[in-house]
Order: C-alpha cells, then sequence, then structure tokens
C-alpha cells in the first residue's frame, strides 16, 4: 500500500506564521503531524505605517527559513505557502516577497481576500463534519481577520449571503489608536464603533433564523482554551470548543474593565495579543445578538485546513463533489441578491438555464477553462439587477451592483467578468477593447458576453417559452439552434438574429434559429 502524502499548509499572516504538516490519509482525512505558530510583525508594520520594514522581513524570513527546515525533517512531499492580508495590504509587498522567497528558496504566493476565504470555506465544509446540518438549520460564520471580518449566512443547507466588514483587529487599532491614550472608556468606544458597523447586517440577519454561530479567527481559540467545552450539544457530538451564550455575556464586563496587562496574565499570552482579546469578544458578542445560538462554535479550522483539505481531495480526485457544492453555494447567494431587490425570478432562472446549456454545447468551439460557467451564471442571474434603479442605463448600473457586492471566493477578475457581461449584454452593446485586460481575458469576456445575448434573446418576452433546444454544428459551415417552445416566438426570433452578428462574429460561425 502507498503510503500517505505528507504535505503542509503555510499561512504568512499579520499576526502569526502558522504551519500545518499532515498526512493526506484520505478526503476530509488529515493526520496532523506538527501544528508551528510563531509570531509575526507583519501586521503592526503594514496597518500602522502601510509598509513592511527591513527588520520585519528579516524575522519572516528567519521564521520561514525554520519552517523550511522542518518540513524537509519530516520529507514534506508538497506544500502550498499563502502570504494574506498584512501582505498584500502592504505598499511595499513586491520588495518583500522578492526578498523572503529569495532568503529561503520557497514558493510563496500572494492571495487575495477570496482566496483566503475560499480556503476557509473548503476548510469547514469538509473539516467539519456536521456542517450540512448546521447549514440547513440556519448557521452565521465568522471569520475576524487582521484587517476585516467576513460574514457568510446559510439557510436551509445554502449560502443566503456573504459580506465583508473593515473592522479586522489590526484595522481596528489603526482606526481607533488615536483614542486609546485619551479616552478614560477605551473599551465603551471600541463596543460602540463596533456595534454601529454592524448595525446594517444585524438587520439583515433578522430575515433568517439562525440557531448556530461559528467563529474563526482573531483570538477566538484563546478564548476557546480558556472558557470552551467540549463534547455533545444539540447538534451532535462535535469535535470542536464552544463557548455557551451566558458565559460569553457574563464576562463581558470584566474582560472590557481589564487592562492589556491584566488579560495577558490571566491568559498566559503576550500582551500584543492579550490586546487583541477584547476587539474579539466584542464582535463575537455582537454577532451573538443577530442570532439564535445559545453556544458559539469554535472548530480548530483555519485557511491552513483548507490548502491540506484541497490537496488532498485532488490527490483522490475527489474534487467534483466540493466545486459542486460551491457553484450551489454561489448561484444560491445571487438568487438571493436578485430576489432582495424584486428581480423577476422567473427570466433569471431562464436566461441562466439556457445560458448553461449554450456554454455547454458550443464550448468545443470556444474551448473554455469549463471554470467560466460560473462567471456566465452568476451574469445570467444578475444581468437585469440594475433596472431595479433605473430601466434607462440600467447595464451600467448592473455592472457596478455587481462590483459592489461581496463575492465569497471570486477573484477580483472573475468579478469584473461578471459585471462586464451584464454591462456589454444589452442589444446595442458592443464589447469594446479593454486596455484594463489581456488578449486572453478580452476573448473570454467576448464569447461569454456573446453566449448571454442569445440567452437573454430567447426570453427576451420574459415569458419562459422556449422549454429545451438541440444545437446541430455543421463543421466550417454553421450552427443551428432548434428550439422546443409554447407560443409563438416572433419575438424571440428578431431578437436572436439581432445578437447572433455578435455571435458570429466572435465565433466565426453563423447561428441560425429553426423550427
Amino acid at each position: 500500500m502507498d503510503k500517505p502524502l505528507i504535505a503542509a499548509g503555510i499561512d504568512i499572516g499579520s499576526n502569526a506564521i502558522k504551519m500545518l504538516i499532515a498526512e493526506l490519509a484520505g478526503p476530509g482525512q488529515l493526520r496532523i503531524l506538527e501544528d508551528v505558530k510563531l509570531t509575526s510583525p507583519i501586521g503592526d508594520d503594514t496597518f500602522t505605517h502601510g509598509q513592511i520594514h527591513s527588520k520585519a522581513t528579516f524575522e519572516v524570513c528567519r521564521a520561514m527559513k525554520q519552517m523550511s527546515q522542518l518540513m524537509k525533517d519530516y520529507k514534506v512531499k508538497t506544500y502550498r505557502a499563502c502570504a494574506t492580508s498584512g501582505v498584500r495590504e502592504a505598499s511595499n509587498r513586491g520588495y518583500f516577497l522578492d526578498n523572503l522567497r529569495r532568503y529561503t528558496d520557497m514558493d510563496i504566493e500572494l492571495v487575495d481576500s477570496s482566496v483566503e476565504r475560499y480556503l476557509t470555506y473548503i476548510g469547514l465544509n469538509i473539516g467539519v463534519e456536521q456542517m450540512p446540518q448546521l447549514r440547513e438549520e440556519g448557521l452565521l460564520v465568522v471569520e475576524i481577520g487582521s484587517a476585516g471580518v467576513q460574514l457568510s449566512v446559510y439557510a436551509s443547507g445554502k449560502l443566503q449571503f456573504s459580506e465583508y466588514v473593515r473592522i479586522g483587529i489590526l484595522k481596528l487599532k489603526e482606526v481607533l489608536d488615536s483614542l486609546r491614550g485619551e479616552s478614560l472608556h477605551y473599551s465603551n468606544v471600541l463596543q460602540q464603533y463596533i456595534e454601529s458597523q454592524l448595525d446594517m447586517l444585524r438587520r439583515r440577519m433578522s430575515s433568517y433564523t439562525i440557531k448556530h454561530l461559528i467563529v474563526l479567527g482573531g483570538e477566538a481559540s484563546t478564548l476557546a482554551h480558556k472558557y470552551g467545552e467540549r463534547g455533545t450539544s444539540s447538534v451532535g457530538s462535535l469535535p470542536l470548543r464552544s463557548i455557551a451564550r451566558t458565559t460569553l455575556q457574563r464576562h463581558m464586563f470584566e474582560w472590557m474593565q481589564a487592562g492589556t496587562a491584566e488579560l495577558s496574565h490571566k491568559f498566559h499570552i503576550d500582551e500584543e495579543r492579550a490586546s487583541q482579546l477584547v476587539p474579539t469578544a466584542i464582535i463575537m458578542s455582537e454577532l451573538l445578538k443577530g442570532t439564535a445560538a445559545e453556544r458559539l462554535l469554535l472548530p480548530d479550522v483555519s485557511l491552513r485546513h483548507g490548502v491540506l483539505h484541497e490537496m488532498s481531495l485532488s490527490a483522490h480526485d475527489q474534487s467534483a463533489a466540493l466545486q459542486a457544492l460551491y457553484i450551489e453555494d454561489m448561484t444560491a447567494s445571487a438568487f438571493h441578491a436578485a430576489e432582495r431587490v424584486q428581480l423577476d425570478m422567473e427570466h433569471s432562472r431562464q436566461v441562466r438555464r439556457l445560458a448553461k446549456k449554450l456554454f455547454d454545447r458550443l464550448n468545443s468551439l470556444f474551448r473554455m477553462d469549463p471554470s467560466r460557467k460560473l462567471c456566465l451564471e452568476l451574469a445570467a442571474i444578475l444581468h437585469d439587477i440594475g433596472k431595479t434603479i433605473s430601466q434607462e442605463g440600467h447595464a451600467a448600473n448592473s455592472y457596478h451592483m455587481i462590483k459592489a457586492m461581496d463575492w465569497l471566493g471570486l477573484s477580483e477578475k472573475d468579478k469584473e467578468l461578471v459585471a462586464s457581461m451584464a454591462l456589454y449584454h444589452p442589444r446595442s452593446a458592443q464589447v469594446p477593447l479593454r486596455p484594463d485586460m489581456s488578449e486572453q481575458e478580452q476573448l473570454v469576456l467576448s464569447k461569454l458576453t456573446s453566449i448571454l445575448k442569445l440567452a437573454d434573446a430567447l426570453d427576451i418576452a420574459h415569458l419562459q417559452k422556449v422549454k429545451d433546444f438541440t444545437i446541430h454544428i455543421k463543421k466550417g459551415t454553421y450552427i443551428t439552434l432548434i428550439p422546443t417552445y409554447e407560443g409563438s416566438l416572433e419575438l424571440e426570433r428578431w431578437a436572436f438574429q439581432h445578437e447572433s452578428s455578435f455571435f458570429e462574429q466572435v465565433s466565426g460561425y453563423p447561428i441560425l434559429l429553426k423550427g
């Protein structure tokens, strides 16, 4: 029998550099061999001075050298090292990463916030056995980072919405630090500020019955080790710690009145980490108020776990199920956004259905990465969302609204792709040359937009007349689309013919609507 693959996941964070070494025993099965955590000075430099100074760079290089040696000792076969928000928001990140790569001879990846959140999403959905039940019963997942807090609400098994609020632990310090020495009641001021930033989100959450709350990041793990309990709860035997709502409420006043030195002594941590306890506890407490949860669940899940679970799924050819779950969550979130603004939901569903089938039937010509289909689906659902502001110029409104949305795991380039498809989908619009895009990105945008235009044309009356269709491609000549439909397609034929010219320009094939 082959030995399990030994892999490492590394998170170069604002407060700590963390590495997890594990045997990838099977999908969802990690046998942890080593869990290392070293202090990182990156966040203090980035969020106080805007850049990472040379002293911090050398400290990180030395820490990474130690981790590199440890990987050699364990005979690690593969690894992924991710630099996150502390590096991402530094003005000299390019120089820092170049120095780190040269000093350690390691491949260091600067990940954007969407990738960071997607890896945590993998860690939760693969690593926590009870996630399907939690999602079904109503779940709020809170990820407390250095720059911001990510909130994701699940109901009826699906992601409803995800939002990012810039009240991360070090971001709060940057914004409010001038008050620390001036205010006699700094903790109360901090609480009021956090409450004001979360107010609209809590109102939005009130539309759901949220029975469970998962908290990751910040100093939640420190609070869990001091006050958390293991064992049975309302969702079964959980392999994680949890803190009762009453316990959190009972100790909040005590923590807010204590000084940093007192908290450092009480929790046996350094003062830098102790200074993060109160903001963490306030965020937890304020969000708990918007749920019906009796306990805060604190699983030992992180970006590193997500990295290793993704490697394990790939090594065992089990990635398809996770990808299907992610697509379902993303499209459910898009439908939720459409429903909130009272978009024509039947039209959105119809255009998405037609666009998906057109992609599947025509991609033999276009040869796009299959993952692009998700971007097309999101654009199909939300292409008309700008009409909720104004019918006139709705495509431009759609573009800006989609760009402003928070998308779990969607990169900035993919978000731009989705928004641009919505911008160019109207009959009068053409896809112009985009200096902000590479030639390949421009081609993908044009191909996907040509498909979206055809799908929208087939439901121009918003009556869902087209029930199905077949496509015949006569190589080197033309394409015919033969629909099964109810009623008259006179309007749809007119719109389809109008949009077919752009498709022909992009694909090189005339496309004819027959039947």
